[in-house]
């Protein structure tokens, strides 16, 4: 306290005391030491200078560093006339919304007695007082546009029903992501108003009613009790589901790529730990590609979902969200494998179904036989494959404590059987082989099995039909198998290069006997490289193949026909010398292509849009380098609260008084 007070204070503090000191205290600490700034703090700011931002005046104070990252942070950027147009429809729907949410209770439907969207005439007479209220209670007056709520109640699911229409599209367009526009929602706190809805009550039916509901009653009637023939139930709330199905549409796209808005819909995340497809769907939004969240996630949330398959049977959406929180950003979250594992088994017959008895293994031959199965993206096929799917993601990474549960799951002879079969699909193959990839080969113990019997060249015998399959029908691609030349192209070649390239591979003496497959897989490969429709990701697939096949070839000391290593070997010089022709173009380019100013062309000096993106990385990095002296400040505050009098010297009258 000694020796940093008086240098520092002794220079700034003393000339500004007894004029800046107190109001600082009084009016700046406050919010600062609670972490909370006023909603007023919050603004926009518009190049046209439409609207200004109040906290300039503010921001330039003693504590600048406490306050300017939040606020800026917060602070949008209306850099065209569009964006200003933009602002003015969010503010206006958003103020609609927030009305109508508030007054829910007067145009949600509770019973029967609504008719074809009209109010009775008692409750027309309420309607009107609730115009009358409508003006005291809006937010916000625009100009001269006030939000109200409509006396006729079908009008009010119409208008939230579109506001939530504009909302979602503002955030994605074309399947990209707009980040200029959900920071601008999220700093006017729409997912807020949004999230309010949600918890709106409205008439639902149960799910067993539902379920009673669905069957013919007077088929199956002896077969149930009188009473529940006899339930009561409520006129579902279509129009509300609707809105409902908005809501959540529009939280998926307001989190879609967005790990900050992600953040801010993982502190509600109780409210969507409830049983229901929408919850799944935008739960899995929440956690899409963010490897802080995943790594983050609770046990309680994995045993929802778990428990959701369980008690509301057998959908996809549930597998899916599992299926995203093991991995993220390309990474394994090793606990999140753990724990769906656990969850997984502990869930028993319930959530796991593989078909591979004797009794149920010709009812899924039978679902690959069927478009109709094969079509339903939510039946029972679809989970079968999902559910292999999510296994083989546990086991991804080299887990060696999911590898081991997975293999007495599914065991090499129930996959060799349905992989082989004539009926197999390739959207089944794809997972099993996949499943067979990362379970048996890419694994961080060895899996004795897969290299000591015969099941992987029964495999790779049944892939060489498949190869042979996708190079003669390159002629007519309106009618090519898209799903079995990605399985070729992709999941084949990988599980091959894995397996000759495995360490484990290399004591097995299974190559010496199957020599042929062997020179039959690499010929394969050469033939389906100089077909016309694989894409560059396939193409390098590939390519990845035949390198780990000739390179097995050469140390093992397989002999390969002449002219096939002469095509191998031509294969790689021109892939080596176009590799360095492409990095030689790719230098002269940037070497000619300095920076020029578009107001040649005609066009804007300044890419508004790129200041706008990385105005964002500015407030980081400002932030960044404002926290250390931050933490002095509030350290150097508090002293002073405590000890004022050691900002005078010793024995003046200042420090005795």
């Amino acid at each position: 306290m000694g020796s940093i007070l008086p240098p520092v204070m002794g220079s700034i503090l003393p000339p500004v005391m007894g004029s800046i000191l107190p109001p600082v205290m009084g009016s700046i600490l406050p919010p600062v030491m609670g972490s909370i700034l006023p909603h007023e703090m919050v603004s926009t700011l518009s190049c046209d200078g439409i609207h200004p931002v109040p906290v300039m005046g503010s921001i330039l104070t003693p504590v600048m560093g406490s306050i300017l990252p939040p606020v800026m942070g917060s602070v949008q950027l209306l850099v065209s006339n569009q964006d200003v147009d933009n602002y003015k429809q969010i503010k206006a729907d958003l103020d609609q919304l927030r009305l109508t949410v508030e007054k829910s209770e007067l145009w949600v439907e509770k019973s029967s007695s609504y008719e074809n969207g009209e109010l009775g005439e008692g409750q027309a007479k309420g309607g009107e007082e609730t115009n009358e209220e409508s003006n005291l209670l809006s937010p916000v007056q625009d100009g001269t546009k006030t939000p109200q709520i409509d006396s006729n109640k079908g009008n009010n699911y119409r208008i939230v029903k579109e506001i939530l229409i504009r909302l979602s599209k503002l955030c994605v367009q074309n399947k990209k992501c707009r980040n200029q526009h959900q920071r601008l929602l999220k700093n006017m706190g729409a997912h807020s108003v949004v999230l309010d809805l949600l918890q709106i009550p409205y008439e639902k039916v149960c799910p067993f009613t539902i379920f009673l509901l669905q069957i013919p009653m007077r088929r199956f009637a002896p077969s149930f009790p009188a009473f529940l023939l006899q339930i009561p139930y409520e006129k579902n709330d279509e129009k509300m589901n609707e809105v409902m199905d908005l809501a959540h549409t529009f939280l998926q796209n307001f989190c879609r790529g967005n790990p900050q808005n992600q953040v801010l819909l993982h502190k509600h995340l109780n409210l969507f730990l409830t049983p229901g497809l929408l919850e799944a769907e935008t739960m899995r939004h929440i956690f899409m590609n963010n490897y802080h969240l995943c790594n983050e996630i609770s046990e309680r949330v994995v045993q929802h979902f778990v428990h959701c398959i369980e008690t509301q049977g057998r959908h996809v959406e549930y597998l899916r969200f599992l299926q995203t929180i093991v991995k993220a950003d390309g990474k394994y979250v090793k606990k999140c494998q753990d724990m769906v594992m656990t969850e997984l088994i502990n869930g028993g017959e319930d959530v796991l179904i593989f078909y591979n008895d004797r009794a149920s293994f010709p009812i899924l031959l039978n679902m690959m036989c069927s478009e109709r199965a094969r079509g339903d993206e939510s039946g029972p096929l679809a989970y079968h494959i999902t559910l292999v799917e999510l296994l083989a993601a546990c086991t991804e990474g080299k887990n060696v404590y999911t590898e081991i549960k997975c293999n007495s799951l599914l065991p090499l002879d129930d996959i060799v059987r349905v992989v082989t079969h004539d009926d197999c699909i390739p959207e089944v193959k794809i997972a099993y082989v996949n499943f067979v990839n990362h379970c048996y080969v890419d694994t961080e113990v060895e899996m004795k099995e897969i290299y000591t019997s015969n099941h992987i060249w029964k495999l790779l015998e049944n892939f060489l039909v498949d190869m042979a399959r996708v190079c003669n029908t390159t002629t007519d691609r309106k009618h090519a198998d898209t799903f079995l030349e990605r399985c070729v192209t992709e999941s084949v070649m990988n599980i091959v290069s894995g397996f000759f390239n495995s360490p484990f591979s290399d004591n097995s003496t299974s190559l010496q006997t199957h020599q042929p497959v062997f020179i039959q897989l690499l010929q394969s490969a050469f033939r389906i490289y100089n077909c016309t429709w694989p894409n560059p990701s396939q193409k390098a697939s590939v390519e990845s193949c035949i390198r780990a096949l000739a390179e097995v070839a050469k140390n093992r000391g397989i002999a390969i026909p002449v002219d096939l290593e002469g095509q191998v070997n031509t294969l790689f010089m021109k892939n080596h010398s176009s590799t360095v022709q492409r990095a030689a173009m790719g230098w002269r380019l940037s070497a000619r292509s300095g920076p020029r100013f578009k107001e040649a062309l005609g066009g804007p000096a300044w890419d508004y849009r790129n200041i706008i993106e990385k105005l964002q990385d500015v407030v980081a990095s400002l932030e960044q380098q404002f926290s250390p002296m931050m933490q002095a400040e509030f350290s150097v505050l508090v002293d002073v609260l405590y000890s004022p009098e050691l900002l005078f010297p010793e024995g003046s009258d200042a420090r005795i008084r």
